[in-house]
């Protein structure tokens, strides 16, 4: 009797322990996918992480951009002119004396290792200027010596996408 005493509180202790237990991640889960879990929701916060920093990193350059725009005086932005109109003349006359291809990493080269843009910006100008001339292919350019003939013998009109309005 001493010894069923002694159980019946610890008895209702356990039943009072048993009705607060709460559901775990592991007893609803198992273990196995407790672990997938834990591996996927590390990834994703990896993931959010490295978007964050990007978007910062991007927010950051504009905004040093921005600054450096603002802060820009007409005499600077004269003066990067002055440099590009150099740098074409320089590009153009090599272009003449057959220094340089009319193609765009020759161009890139030989304008100081330009950016793509700038390049193309001065292909385009090259074929405005009548030094420059699409290929029968319309691919590629060709240099035009003065008093050549284009491939075919005859004259060629200038293309439609360079011919600047009246």
């Amino acid at each position: 009797m001493a010894i069923e005493e002694r159980i019946v509180p610890l008895a209702a202790e356990m039943a009072q322990l048993q009705a607060s237990k709460r559901p775990t991640l592991t007893t609803l889960l198992g273990d196995e996918r407790t672990v997938l879990f834990a591996v996927v929701r590390s990834a994703l916060i990896a993931l959010v992480g490295l978007s964050m920093m990007s978007v910062s990193g991007v927010l950051f350059r504009v905004a040093r951009v921005a600054d450096a725009n603002a802060r820009a005086t007409p005499f600077q932005v004269d003066a990067a002119r002055d440099l590009e109109e150099d740098l074409y003349q320089r590009v153009a006359e090599g272009v003449r004396s057959g220094a340089v291809k009319p193609n765009a990493r020759a161009i890139q080269r030989a304008a100081d290792d330009a950016s793509a843009e700038l390049a193309q910006r001065f292909l385009a100008r090259l074929e405005r200027d009548g030094v420059t001339r699409r290929t029968a292919s319309g691919r590629a350019y060709e240099a035009i010596r003065p008093g050549a003939q284009p491939e075919g013998g005859a004259r060629q009109a200038p293309s439609p996408r360079t011919t600047e309005p009246a």
